[in-house]
């Protein structure tokens, strides 16, 4: 039980290191100007085309994209995301939404 504790508090660690390393690359990156750009750089461009489908091509579309209009763009993939590529998704998609938040929040435009 100690060990499986131990393990726990260590898979922890690694993953936060992983998200500040994460947030890292988004805030020193380029950034992308399109959907699929974006999805180009984290590894699931293959699914540009369904996102472009449902009208969903600039980043600024992806603020307010939630999980059920997810599920609809997914029909178009052809197979459904596995566990492991729509966790990776959802991870990119929430430290794209920060920044594009921050960003948002510095231009007096906005």
């Amino acid at each position: 039980e100690e060990e499986c504790l131990r393990l726990k508090k260590l898979r922890v660690k690694v993953l936060r290191q992983e998200f500040q390393q994460l947030q890292a690359h988004y805030r020193l990156a380029p950034r992308p100007e399109t959907v699929t750009e974006w999805l180009e750089s984290i590894g699931l461009g293959e699914y540009a085309e369904a996102f472009g489908d449902h009208g969903v091509e600039q980043l600024d579309e992806l603020l307010h994209i939630e999980e059920d209009d997810l599920n609809e763009i997914e029909k178009g993939f052809g197979a459904p995301l596995s566990e492991g590529r729509a966790q990776l998704f959802w991870h990119h998609l929430s430290l794209l939404q920060s920044a594009l938040e921050s960003e948002n929040d510095l231009d007096p435009d906005t």
